[in-house]
């Protein structure tokens, strides 16, 4: 099975600058198997419900796991995208002051 980034989930991002962050996931390894087994391998993915701010690029955020015959094969660590600064009073000020302005 493969991996695509439509298939990972935004994840909430409390008292953050934004309200979700996207994950990515380097280069997969190809994985040698039996041959005829490829479609029996399962995939889960396993992340965070929601993350606190700050969140820094590449912070770990979760894992997409392939196993066969209840056997862990290989795992993707799921990392933040991008840096989400911590929403402090200036910034949510700043935050509502410009959607004001643009309404």
């Amino acid at each position: 099975p493969e991996v695509t980034k439509d298939e990972l989930p935004k994840i909430p991002v409390i008292k953050g600058t934004v309200p979700e962050i996207l994950l990515e996931f380097s280069e997969i390894s190809p994985i040698l198997i039996e041959k005829g087994k490829g479609k029996e391998i399962k995939k889960e993915i396993i992340v965070e419900e929601f993350k606190d701010a700050p969140i820094n690029k590449g912070d770990n955020l979760g894992k997409v796991t392939f196993s066969l015959d209840g056997k862990t094969v290989a795992e993707i660590p799921l990392k933040a995208s991008e840096t989400v600064k911590k929403l402090t009073f200036f910034t949510s000020l700043k935050i509502l002051l410009r959607n004001l302005l643009t309404f």
